[in-house]
């Protein structure tokens, strides 16, 4: 038979002992269970491109647009992000960066200064005072020429303000004519200061006719405020008629322009009309030789201010309903009321037209 299990030594006696419990086998430090390991997830799978091959070659071909839209296209959530961001980012800068520069009032105009007289309005402003945009403590010098075949007087208005008695004065051509500017009335800033170059003092050969602009209170030591803007020059071409040939057409001019105005509140252009046909009257006889004028002239130049006050009033309450309506919030109402500005005034003849635009600007309109 085979051989049994070995025998214990002789010196380790034999026990009966029975098996420790099964609480004190959990607890031994040699029966420690290891805890679970748990598998990390795996990486998502990158989002596959949207784009071909082809497509994406071919966008990159078509330039620094066609890359763009390829990268945009193949970009994830956190890069679109980060993209949005940062050209937001660029885009508040540049527009904050182009406020200041137009509201600081450091840049100044990005034109130079006006010398040159027509009829378009120049809106720079002359003279010395806070806001004006061409510093003049003494003198300011304007030019214009003119090609006519017939006699021609110029119009010259403005606007002027911070004047007083005997302080600015008007030369034409080194003082061939002179005019004393008046000083300010509670409308300096609403109604243009309008002067008269006669006919045998305007140049109309092409040559410069020189328009100079003096303050005579200021001095080296001390310039005196003073300020105008809005210049304008307007021309009326002198029929080539003998002196009482003239005298006759500014009668008619002044009869039709009576009835137009006995008319003005039949149809808007009627006041319009008595308005030029006074001014007619009146600058047709501006070209009659020097001499006494006819009991005409006066009548005509009188009528005409009359009916110009009133226009002036009626250009007043267009741009005040405007005024009213933007600040109601009723925008396009607002911008239909300066449309009616050249129904009541069709030519820049009178600066309504000029006022109006300058609101709309202003207001965003």
């Amino acid at each position: 038979p085979p051989p049994g299990p070995p025998a214990p030594p002789a010196d380790e006696p034999i026990t009966s002992e029975a098996p420790p419990p099964l609480a004190e086998i959990e607890a031994s430090p040699t029966n420690v269970r290891a805890a679970p390991i748990i598998a990390a997830p795996a990486p998502a799978a990158r989002k596959p491109s949207v784009l071909t091959a082809a497509e994406r070659a071919r966008l990159r071909r078509s330039g620094f647009q066609g890359q763009v839209k390829a990268w945009w296209a193949e970009a994830n959530l956190p890069q679109r992000l980060v993209a949005a961001l940062s050209l937001s980012i660029i885009v508040f800068g540049l527009l904050g960066l182009g406020g200041w520069a137009l509201f600081s009032g450091g840049s100044g105009p990005n034109h130079g200064e006006p010398k040159l007289l027509t009829e378009d309005v120049i809106d720079d402003s002359f003279g010395v005072g806070e806001g004006v945009t061409w510093p003049a403590p003494k003198t300011k010098n304007f030019e214009f020429s003119l090609t006519k075949p017939v006699k021609t007087v110029a119009i010259l208005s403005f606007y002027a303000k911070d004047i007083s008695a005997n302080e600015l004065e008007v030369r034409l051509n080194a003082g061939a004519q002179v005019y004393q500017v008046e000083p300010d009335t509670a409308e300096s800033s609403e109604r243009p200061r309008e002067y008269v170059f006669n006919a045998e003092h305007v140049h109309r050969d092409g040559t410069t006719n020189l328009v100079a602009f003096e303050n005579l209170k200021s001095t080296a030591e001390r310039a005196e405020p003073w300020r105008i803007w809005g210049l304008q020059l307007s021309y009326h071409l002198v029929p080539e008629l003998a002196a009482d040939a003239l005298i006759q057409l500014a009668g008619e001019r002044y009869e039709g322009a009576t009835r137009k105005f006995e008319q003005k509140d039949i149809g808007a252009q009627n006041l319009w009309a008595a308005y030029v046909g006074f001014r007619e009257a009146w600058l047709n006889l501006e070209g009659v030789p020097e001499g006494p004028k006819q009991p005409t002239y006066q009548l005509a130049r009188d009528k005409m201010r009359t009916v110009r006050k009133e226009l002036d009033n009626k250009c007043n309450q267009l741009l005040m309903t405007a005024r009213g309506l933007v600040q109601t919030g009723r925008y396009e109402e607002a911008a239909a009321s300066l449309d009616q500005v050249k129904d009541f005034f069709p030519t820049k003849l009178h600066p309504c037209q000029y006022r109006a635009e300058k609101e709309r600007y202003e207001q965003g309109l």
